[in-house]
């Protein structure tokens, strides 16, 4: 799977169901699925919620967590 790219400016909750890459800045929680990846170059207000394997990388500025969702059991 290759990798989306998206810049600008964004409003969430962001609901990552692919591999993205973004440049930019983001308003709001970044929910990332199962086995997709997450690499946010910028300013986020919100939190990074990883579910699954999902992985996520940050360059800049976040005022939240990047945190795993609990196992639904």
């Amino acid at each position: 799977m290759s990798m989306i790219a998206m810049s600008g400016n964004h409003i969430g909750p962001l609901v990552v169901d692919t591999d993205i890459m973004l440049s930019g800045n983001l308003d709001g929680d970044a929910i990332v699925r199962p086995g997709c990846r997450f690499e946010m170059s910028g300013n986020m207000r919100g939190d990074i919620i990883l579910e699954g394997d999902a992985v996520a990388a940050m360059s800049g500025n976040l005022s939240g967590t990047i945190r795993r969702a609990p196992s639904a059991q």
